[in-house]
């Protein structure tokens, strides 16, 4: 583990900010993984950061039974926050391959995660229970890799409900679809501006549907394709958000100069 992430309902002053608050009472789970895996004891340090990216260095002040109070000492962030403007929309799939996307898109950087229920997606039903499971993973994901800050995951929301979200503007707005038989690839944009955000729909097995895809091209987003292949989806989210980073770089490279 690179770093705890300190749950918001385990600071004190109301949970809001552990640069307010300096100190948080673990149960539950995390007690368990810090008291009996890291057998930490009073004195101990590692070190914490909390979801919006602030680092500290955790000190057990006192192990209880079932709890461990500890202290909060901020460091000064001489690595800032690797966090891209990444918008990660994921049409629901099914509950394993969902659950290594978030996993994998929080690890490569993601600022949000927006699972979307589409016509060939997991049903609401379904999906809406998940997003506890969903936002621990992300946690956890953002313990192993030393990722900061966690990205938003949200609950699940309706294709035509994040398309009216979608700002207005082309050039950051992929939409990847495998091409149907016959049919020509879609090219990615040759370079991405790094200042610019960037939203990522990625459809379920089998893709959007043709009524979908009518409505993702008239919001204003670029078909693209990742090859003749057909991905599974866990392969599809990890390869475009991928292919945005490597974008990315190259339309830095390309940015002139500062005077």
């Amino acid at each position: 583990m690179q770093q705890f992430v300190i749950p918001c309902d385990a600071l004190a002053a109301g949970g809001r900010s552990a640069a307010a608050a300096r100190a948080a009472v673990l149960t539950g789970g995390d007690f368990h993984y810090l008291a009996h895996v890291r057998r930490l004891r009073p004195g101990d340090s590692i070190p914490a950061s909390t979801a919006d990216g602030a680092r500290f260095a955790m000190t057990v002040r006192e192990r209880g039974r079932d709890r461990l109070s500890v202290t909060l000492r901020p460091i000064p962030d001489d690595e800032p926050p690797a966090a891209m403007p990444i918008t990660v929309a994921q049409a629901v799939v099914k509950p394993a391959a969902m659950d290594l996307i978030v996993r994998q898109a929080t690890e490569l950087g993601a600022a949000r995660i927006v699972p979307l229920l589409t016509d060939r997606s997991a049903p609401a039903a379904r999906a809406h229970p998940r997003l506890p499971r969903w936002q621990r993973i992300g946690r956890s994901a953002g313990q192993q890799s030393g990722r900061r800050p966690l990205p938003a995951i949200e609950a699940p929301r309706r294709l035509a409900e994040l398309l009216q979200e979608a700002p207005g503007t082309a050039a950051g707005k992929l939409a990847f679809q495998p091409p149907a038989r016959g049919e020509a690839d879609f090219d990615l944009p040759d370079a991405l501006d790094p200042a610019e955000p960037v939203w990522l729909l990625v459809g379920p097995e089998g893709g959007f549907s043709a009524p979908e895809l009518d409505r993702i091209a008239g919001a204003g987003f670029r078909r693209c394709t990742l090859g003749a292949a057909v991905l599974r989806a866990e392969t599809a989210a990890v390869a475009a958000i991928t292919a945005v980073r490597l974008l990315w770089h190259r339309g830095a490279r390309q940015r002139p100069a500062a005077p």
